[in-house]
């Protein structure tokens, strides 16, 4: 047969109970198993043949096979080796007898204590003695073949059980000090084993934050400070529905008011309510998305807030990428009756229905104080910010660094962009919506609006860029400030106002040909008062550059350049008065007008400035051919152009004829004769004029002049009584003394509406 292979053992079992002991045992085995193989090696045939390479007892001699089988006589026993030098160990069990015969002394085990000595077998030949490993006494071999009984060797010394004696407690732990194994007790719950380095031990340790004062706390509690939806199965490979684990998560979160994470991954899920009366936040990590399953699927839906002004709790979401998936009528944040809620670092993609949607409360008059920073949105998604009913109010919403981008064919909720209706303090701050593919309004302000904040603002492709609507309250926008803005290419109109008090400094609206525009860059609606519009350019719209309807009053437009509008031409103008007065309004300062002019039915415009002149008639008019009296021009200043405290000033002027006839001139201001002259002026010039102030509803002073030849130059007070309510007519009126056609002619009327 082929020659066995010694055994090799290259393991140790010296940091186990016992283990010094173990090794010692496997050992001497070892060594046992290669003494045998040793002697097998020495066993010949005694015909020196081999059959098929294996020995059987047939092919030994009869004396040898009589010792394998027994079969002869014991030989005598053999004399005990010399003691093993090691102390004794404990007594191993006694070794089953061997048959009888004569053979090889098995390998001694391991010295220590005799074990108990079988039946004595036939005494063969003395075995060599076999010398016993030194080291502590394990079990005792099994007793070979009983011959004669060879020398016991020598016992080793027994080795150290430091594991034995070191372990004591359930939880201890081995590690290698400088010298010897040692023992480290079982630490704190909760606190790790910490390695110290190279030449210095390990140690239990809990989370210290360095600084003075520090808590220790343990490693566990300092990594519940953040729940992440992973911790409770979320997958995030935007195939899974992880709809289960993040509800187990907010439920976590929701608990203690903590910080929920998402770790980079795409979450699908079916939407997820928030109770935040405890505050805390959601938040993702590096991109982190959240996709809806369904259509139709509010991803957030958050109630509880708690409105206190001593002690509001805030609660945040940051950093997560909301995308529709394909999917319609998405709603990536909802919440009702909000209060100091932060939305910061936040993505949307694709063709949301809305972004976000905050409604106010019926029970509360203090909902809003929302803040809204560093926003992307690529598409559609309106963001809407209401009222409860038309009682209450939504209060204080700041939006700073918004960022939006159009996909060129964008459906829009509401046809809007941002809604507000009935919010007061809303603060739009460096936003730049970059195309609303002309499917939506930038910004609508409807109904009771008040303190809407504007300042540096790009609106790309709107319908309207900037819209103030009648609500539903039938109250309109108020108090809206504007400063640094632009409106580009809008569909309809730039800006579209209405409501009280809206000042606009800086600001433009411009290109809308090049989308078909059907209205004004600015138009300011009948129901607009107290508008200042100033360093304001309107430019390349098909339409009117700016309109004022008739009815808006306390409007001033100043520093204004209006240029290339009516750009289909249309008959449409640069700036488009209607009929207003200029008791409504106004245009001062330097104003810059393009090719199509300024419309003003109802005012003097002078180089691109109203004129205090409201009428101004230098068309010639002479008496004919009678002795009655005749208005040679006349001007009715409109209804309720006037009002107390307001002058009015009217100037006549003209010439009398080469005669000596008695002429008579008179300035009248309604019904009320104001003077002038009469005498026999022989081709003269003359002038008469006169100041009245507005004392009442329907009472006047005034103070007339005349001027010309010696005989009628005089200044007069006087009083009128006209009903200012009503329209007012001025005029100047010539009578000859004889009929003779041309004897007085009036070159000029001038009316002008002061203060």
């Amino acid at each position: 047969m082929p020659s066995p292979e010694k055994p090799v053992i290259d393991f140790s079992y010296i940091y186990t109970p016992y283990g010094s002991q173990l090794d010692n045992d496997l050992a001497e085995l070892v060594r046992a198993a290669d003494e045998t193989i040793d002697a097998l090696a020495d066993v010949r045939r005694s015909d020196g043949a081999l059959v098929n390479g294996v020995v059987t007892p047939d092919a030994l001699s009869a004396a040898t096979r009589a010792l394998i089988t027994g079969e002869g006589a014991t030989g005598p026993t053999g004399p005990s080796g010399p003691a093993g030098a090691g102390s004794t160990g404990a007594t191993g069990p006694a070794g089953a007898t061997g048959p009888t015969g004569v053979g090889a002394t098995g390998a001694t085990g391991p010295a220590g204590a005799t074990g108990i000595t079988g039946p004595t077998g036939v005494t063969g030949p003395t075995g060599p003695t076999g010398v016993g490993a030194t080291g502590p006494t394990g079990v005792t071999g099994a007793t070979g073949p009983t011959g004669v009984t060879g020398a016991t060797g020598p016992t080793g010394a027994t080795g150290p059980d430091t594991v034995g004696t070191v372990l004591t407690t359930r939880g201890d732990i081995i590690f290698r000090n400088a010298t010897v194994p040692a023992r480290l007790a079982a630490g704190t719950s909760g606190y790790a084993l910490i390695a110290a380095g190279a030449g210095a031990d390990p140690a239990w340790a809990g989370f210290l934050q360095a600084g003075t004062s520090a808590a220790t706390r343990t490693w566990q509690d300092k990594a519940r400070e953040r729940i992440s939806v992973k911790d409770f199965g979320a997958v995030g490979d935007g195939v899974t529905n992880d709809s289960l684990a993040i509800a187990a998560a907010e439920t976590a979160r929701a608990a203690v008011g903590g910080e929920l994470i998402f770790p980079p991954g795409a979450y699908l899920f079916d939407g997820q309510a928030i109770n935040r009366a405890t505050g805390g936040s959601w938040r993702g990590v590096g991109e982190a998305k959240l996709i809806p399953t369904v259509n139709n699927t509010i991803m957030i839906d958050v109630t509880g807030a708690v409105i206190s002004a001593n002690s509001p709790i805030p609660f945040r979401v940051e950093g997560i990428h909301f995308a529709a998936n394909g999917k319609t009528g998405v709603t990536c944040y909802r919440e009702s009756s909000p209060y100091y809620t932060s939305l910061s670092r936040l993505s949307f993609t694709g063709a949301l229905a809305y972004c976000a949607i905050f409604t106010g409360s019926a029970a509360s008059s203090q909902t809003g104080w929302i803040n809204i920073d560093d926003i992307h949105q690529r598409g559609a998604g309106t963001w809407v910010f209401q009222s409860a009913d038309d009682t209450h109010y939504f209060f204080n919403v700041n939006i700073n660094n918004f960022n939006q981008q159009g996909t060129g064919a964008s459906t829009w909720q509401d046809l809007k962009m941002f809604k507000l209706s009935r919010a007061v303090s809303v603060y739009f701050n460096n936003v730049n919506v970059a195309s609303l593919d002309g499917g939506a309004d930038g910004i609508s302000m409807v109904g009771d609006c008040q303190g809407v904040f504007l300042t540096n603002v790009i609106i790309g492709w709107p319908r309207v860029g900037v819209h103030a609507q009648v609500g539903t309250d039938t109250l309109i926008p108020s108090y809206v400030y504007i400063v640094n803005c632009g409106m580009d290419q809008a569909t309809v109109a730039g800006f579209d106002i209405a409501g009280r008090t809206w000042r606009i400094h800086n600001s433009n609206s411009t290109n809308g040909y090049l989308r078909g525009s059907t209205d004004a860059s600015l138009r300011i609606r009948a129901t607009a008062t107290d508008i200042v519009v100033r360093d304001f350019l309107a430019a390349y719209m098909n339409h009117d550059g700016i309109k004022v309807d008739v009815g808006a009053q306390k409007v001033i437009l100043a520093g204004v350049t209006s240029e290339n509008n009516n750009q289909n031409a249309g008959g449409n103008f640069e700036i488009n008065l209607t009929s207003c007065l200029r008791k409504d309004v106004i245009m001062e300062g330097r104003n810059y007008i393009g090719a199509a002019g300024v419309n003003a039915t109802g005012q003097r415009v002078v180089n691109g400035k109203s004129s205090e002149a409201v009428s101004f008639n230098v068309t010639p008019a002479s008496t004919t051919a009678v002795t009655t009296a005749e208005d040679l021009m006349t001007y009715s200043i409109p209804a309720a152009s006037l009002a107390i405290g307001r002058r009015v000033r009217v100037r006549a002027w003209g010439t009398t004829a080469a005669n000596a006839n008695t002429k008579t001139g008179r300035l009248w201001f309604g019904s009320a004769n104001m003077g002038g002259w009469s005498a026999t002026l022989n081709a003269i010039g003359w002038e008469i004029s006169a100041e009245i102030l507005i004392t009442g509803a329907a009472t006047q002073t005034y103070f007339r002049k005349t001027v010309g030849g010696s005989s009628i130059s005089q200044i007069l007070p006087g009083t009128a009584t006209e009903a200012i309510s009503g329209a007012v007519v001025v005029k100047f009126q010539g009578q000859n003394g004889v009929a003779s056609a041309g004897d007085i002619t009036c070159n000029g009327l001038e009316a002008e509406v002061l203060d």
